[in-house]
């Protein structure tokens, strides 16, 4: 089992590099967009490097299934890539920083490995199940480094957020019993180099939040739906 999650985080390593190059190639070029139904942005961008990702998979991995942002689902299998070719557009098209590719390989409802990168930072996070979790820059992942998170535990005396599009009622209760910090697309990274402590995502997709889940569970902090469980369909 080891050496195959190894095999498979080194599969992620080389589709997040193939996705770094691709979308770095465009970065600050002003990339037209358009708005999805959910109405987030769109580029060529996103539909190139999934397009890319998912042609080496079929390649190395024929018979797992993908979920991915802007094609869907595709294939039935036990194992299935999960992807995001850009997990936050508006940063990229805006030529700001907080942007890169989120991948996540499932086994049987299962995650197994989360990977999130961020390309204009020259930064990379990952995980395997039972195998930790790591960050290092991304030109140089011989020598990764162990991620360690907040170990505040009282929400009295914690930093932090909420994804949601509008100020809710729990929006308010939060920012009244925690130390309040404003969403934005940094708070993944915020919250894997430890600088806020949690951070509630009511928006996000199952790209969006798979591998983070996967990396914070790992480096020992914990992930839940809001029904308790450890589902990332589910909202």
């Amino acid at each position: 089992m080891k050496s195959e999650l190894a095999s498979n985080l080194s599969l992620a390593h080389t589709l997040a590099n193939v996705a770094s190059e691709l979308a770095l190639s465009y970065f600050r070029m002003g990339i037209k967009s358009e708005l999805k139904p959910d109405g987030t942005p769109l580029t060529r961008v996103d539909l190139e490097v999934e397009e890319a990702l998912r042609n080496i998979l079929m390649k190395e991995c024929p018979d797992d299934a993908i979920l991915g942002e802007e094609f869907g689902r595709s294939g039935d299998s036990r194992r299935r890539w999960i992807l995001d070719p850009i997990d936050g557009t508006s940063e990229f098209i805006t030529g700001r920083d907080h942007w890169g590719t989120h991948i996540t390989l499932e086994e049987n409802g299962k995650l197994m490995m989360g990977l999130i990168s961020r390309p204009s930072l020259n930064r990379r996070w990952w995980a395997t199940r039972g195998g930790g979790a790591y960050h290092e820059p991304a030109s140089n992942l011989a020598e990764f480094t162990p991620i360690i998170l907040s170990s505040t535990c009282k929400l009295a005396q914690s930093k932090v957020t909420i994804w949601e599009q509008n100020l809710t009622e729990r929006v308010k209760q939060l920012q009244a019993l925690g130390i309040w910090v404003s969403p934005s697309l940094s708070n993944i990274v915020d919250l894997l180099e430890g600088r806020i402590d949690a951070f509630v995502d009511v928006i996000g997709k199952p790209w969006d939040h798979a591998p983070v889940a996967m990396i914070v569970e790992e480096a020992g902090g914990s992930f839940q739906d809001h029904q308790g469980g450890h589902r990332i369909y589910i909202g």
